[in-house]
């Protein structure tokens, strides 16, 4: 009786989140993560991420047969609303509707808004199916990208010159352009390919496959004990990623170590990202609880080859795939890259271990500069690493982490244990250490360098909903690093706080305003002879901001947000970003448009600021900015058919504070810069 009460009381609310304009809900996810990610570090991972969420939205789960490892993949659920929702199925049976999730335990109506578009209700096998379920589902997009001025690397240079430098100009054209085609039948087998150009490089090379990237994928799933095989590129995430991660990265907040810490296998590589993943064959086998994962990859990786002394060794491995001069040109794929690994699991009814292990072959030896910042660096022709990953769950409190050794006995760790005392409240806190000698080319775990090497820390958070509609998260982090890094010429250490606090009295309405302060040492440019080279930096950020859902098809969102930087001995140097972003959806026109407006002034650009704006599907940007100046962006998406949808972006940048933008070959004359991105999609 009290479930149908509590149903009947909540189908007028929630008839509102199924019926609200899935691009406003799609806004909403997209400012969480902007938040979580920090994007002077983690912008690529962003951007992948958000991709995979918008494709999610695409093909969403059945809600009735969803595992424990696919509901992994949405960053909003934490660990313990992942089992509360799994055991809600497991007590009561199939969801008859997206209104049941409000009976879930630690379900409250702003979370159920935000994940809502990541699911569907299919009703029981023993229903009779729709022919259409079994209808493959294609998708092409085509996506075409270029600024508008005339930057320095487009002008025509005389032959003199360019023989003399070549790296004077660009060797290809001004866009951007990318297009991919995607497969998909009853999400059991999937296939997909992806072509793209970058700025600036060339549109057709001599070599298969006339762009500067391709890539593709095969997937098929479910098929009895083969639970997924993959053929082409793919991405992998093992543990907590101490051995090996080509997906995301969370920054620091209440809930950091969620989805760092799950145990997500393979995937395939769907976005365009040139260099983190892998290229070749993986499977994943179910034999009762247990779980095997070989893979092997070998691909070619862009290098600087040198040849001294009769040897040919790498000196440095290039990592962001543009290839838009002539000596990046020629570091295309000089290097190849073999690896072999395999993931086995066991999942029991509160606890899962796992065992990976993976090898590294390059077919040159690698060999970097000597750096006194990177002694401890990898150095050689091969590696390997092992390591075991552990998740216990008792009550209220959860265990989860892993251990990896590498070469010379060097390790690494990383643990996290979460409380949970009340639905409302919940701590955190993860110890990590990283020897300074510990390697593994693809790992990303929590951290604070970026690295998994050469580092220490403890990180403390707490959340928690004192009333209904405020959620506070506070956390604290100290780490250390045992050794120097690139820009701190000798050991350092230092702390960050974050606090942030959300009040939400309605679902239409949202405030929320957040503050961090990090403190860290830098080698000071222009220290006086004697003096120490290294001191301590803080680095402030405040922003508020509010959120405004007016109807289905209007929104707004106002910011502000200011940054504060300071060297020990140097003035206080500020910057602010002041934004106003408005969406409105026509009732009677398939016509959706977005504009966004900022005003930003800083003093330089160590307080660069952020701005976050919508962007066309799939794609995604956070832009800097430093100076003084104005930012307009709109975006239009306009669906000519229920198959076709054109989308549309054009944002102008206008500084007050200079008459050039930009240096070197991405120098424009003038005070503006144009941009424009266009995407079509084709669904059949």
């Amino acid at each position: 009786m009290k479930r149908i009460l509590l149903l009947l009381s909540t189908i007028c609310l929630f008839q509102w989140i199924t019926s609200q304009n899935i691009e406003i809900q799609r806004e909403e996810w997209r400012y969480i993560l902007e938040e979580r990610g920090d994007p002077e570090v983690n912008e690529q991972d962003i951007n992948n991420l958000i991709e995979q969420l918008s494709e999610r939205t695409e093909r969403p789960f059945n809600i009735n047969t969803v595992s424990k490892e696919e509901l992994g993949e949405i960053p909003f659920l934490t660990d313990l609303q992942i089992e509360n929702l799994l055991y809600y199925r497991y007590t009561f049976g199939e969801l008859k509707t997206m209104h049941e999730l409000r009976l879930v335990e630690d379900f409250d109506a702003s979370l159920i808004l935000l994940i809502t578009p990541f699911f569907r209700i299919e009703e029981s096998l023993s229903t009779p199916v729709d022919n259409r379920v079994y209808k493959p589902r294609q998708e092409l997009l085509i996506r075409f990208d270029s600024n508008l001025n005339k930057k320095e690397g487009y002008v025509d240079k005389p032959d003199s010159v360019l023989i003399a430098n070549p790296n004077k100009q660009y060797v290809g054209s001004p866009f951007y352009t990318s297009l991919r085609y995607r497969f998909e039948q009853r999400n059991r087998l999937r296939f997909g390919i992806t072509l793209e150009k970058d700025a600036g490089e060339q549109l057709f090379r001599e070599e298969f496959p006339f762009v500067d990237f391709f890539s593709f994928y095969l997937q098929i799933r479910n098929r009895g004990f083969l639970k997924n095989l993959l053929v082409g590129n793919f991405k992998a995430h093992f543990g907590a990623g101490l051995v090996i991660n080509n997906g995301f990265g969370f920054g620091k907040t209440a809930n950091s170590g969620d989805m760092m810490f799950r145990n997500q296998g393979v995937t395939p590589h769907t976005g365009t990202d040139e260099y983190n993943y892998l290229q070749g064959i993986a499977a994943t086998m179910q034999f009762s609880r247990w779980l095997l994962t070989p893979f092997c990859s070998y691909r070619r990786i862009d290098a600087v080859l040198n040849r001294n002394d009769g040897i040919s060794a790498l000196s440095s491995i290039k990592k962001d795939g543009v290839h838009n001069l002539f000596r990046e040109v020629n570091k295309r794929n000089k290097a190849t890259l073999f690896t072999v690994g395999t993931n086995l699991g066991f999942t029991g009814n509160f606890y899962r271990i796992g065992a990976t292990a993976i090898y590294h072959k390059f077919n040159f030896p690698y060999l970097p500069p000597d750096r006194k910042y990177a002694v401890h660096q990898f150095k050689g022709g091969a590696l390997y690493n092992f390591s075991v990953d552990y998740f216990l769950r008792k009550n209220n409190i959860s265990l989860s982490g892993e251990w990896s050794m590498g070469e010379h006995g060097k390790f690494a760790t990383v643990n996290k244990i979460e409380f949970y005392p009340a639905n409302s409240l919940t701590f955190l806190m993860i110890q990590r250490y990283y020897d300074p000698g510990y390697h593994s080319w693809f790992s990303k775990s929590f951290s604070e360098g970026g690295d998994v090497s050469n580092e220490t820390g403890y990180y403390l958070a707490a959340s928690f909903k004192p009333v209904s509609g405020v959620s506070v998260n506070m956390a604290f982090d100290f780490f250390r690093f045992p050794w120097l890094k690139y820009g701190v010429d000798k050991p350092s250490s230092g702390y960050e706080t974050i606090f942030q606090i959300s009040y939400q009295p309605m679902l239409k309405l949202k405030l929320a305003a957040r503050y961090r302060l990090k403190k860290r040492d830098k080698n000071r440019v222009g220290a006086l002879p004697g003096a120490d080279a290294v001191e301590s930096y803080q680095r402030q950020v405040a922003g508020i901001n509010l959120t405004s859902v007016v109807s289905d098809f209007f929104y707004f969102r106002s910011a502000i947000e200011g940054t504060f930087y300071k060297f020990t001995h140097d003035p206080l140097y500020s910057g602010v970003v002041i934004s106003q972003s408005i969406g409105y959806k026509m009732s009677n026109f398939p016509l959706q448009a977005d504009l966004n407006c900022a005003f930003f002034d800083t003093d330089n650009v160590n307080v660069k600021v952020y701005l976050s704006e919508k962007h066309v599907l799939y794609g995604f940007g956070i832009p800097s900015f430093y100076g003084n100046g104005m930012r307009y962006a709109s975006n239009l998406k306009l669906d000519i058919s229920s198959n076709l949808t054109v989308w549309l972006k054009f944002a102008l940048t206008s500084y007050f504070d200079r008459d050039e933008i930009g240096t070197a070959l991405e120098k424009i004359e003038g005070s503006s810069k144009h941009d424009i991105w266009t995407l079509i999609r084709y669904k059949f």
